[in-house]
């Protein structure tokens, strides 16, 4: 099953919440927050920037639907 927007979401909006994130800090909050593997994979593949906040994110990943059907 697919990542979604809301699983992003749930564990990237509070580590970006504290400051601008890498890939390697946003895979890490999805780690420790229990994410599961394709929410954690689908971060790891994000292009290698600093992400200010979650609009930056869904301009990468706007391919995910926003939630399970």
């Amino acid at each position: 099953m697919r990542a979604t927007q809301i699983e992003i979401a749930r564990v990237a909006g509070p580590a970006l919440a504290q400051g601008p994130c890498g890939v390697s800090a946003l895979v890490t909050a999805a780690v420790l927050g229990g994410a599961r593997p394709a929410v954690i994979a689908r971060l790891g593949e994000l292009p290698d920037r600093t992400y200010p906040d979650l609009r930056s994110l869904w301009s990468v990943l706007a391919d995910l639907p926003a939630a399970h059907a």
